[in-house]
């Protein structure tokens, strides 16, 4: 079994439910937004706008 720290994970979604299960799960919760059609009520650490924005969160 992989022993991740929380802090360097992050979870990629887009809906909010995925934000949720992220934060549940105690790590970071990234919303998509070219994903799903639903409000964002969720409350996620980043909101990318577009897929080229991906570049500035992930390394």
């Amino acid at each position: 079994m992989m022993r991740l720290i929380p802090d360097e994970v992050v979870s990629f979604g887009d809906l909010d439910i995925d934000i949720i299960s992220a934060k549940a799960a105690g790590v970071k919760g990234y919303f998509c937004k070219w994903g799903g059609t639903e409000p964002v009520t969720s409350k996620p650490d980043v909101i990318i706008n577009t897929p080229s924005e991906l570049t500035n969160w992930v390394v």
